[in-house]
């Protein structure tokens, strides 16, 4: 469930950023696809970065005694 919650919370808010970055710039302006196509390659590290963080804290648990 942490997977495709994660998946769907990354994959909209990518989704409003880059409506957000069309709606302001225009469709015509030059360059905003690159600037879509950047931040679509953030999100997509940034959700990486969160699923490796939920499989560390799941193999790696942070209680007293287990280090």
């Amino acid at each position: 469930m942490d997977i495709a919650a994660t998946i769907a919370f990354w994959s909209v808010l990518g989704l409003l950023m880059s409506v957000r970055e069309v709606s302001h710039s225009g469709l015509d302006t030059p360059g905003v696809w690159g600037e879509v196509a950047e931040m679509a390659a953030e999100v997509g590290v940034w959700m990486v970065v969160t699923l490796f963080v939920f499989w560390l804290v799941r193999r790696v648990p942070a209680e007293r005694g287990a280090w």
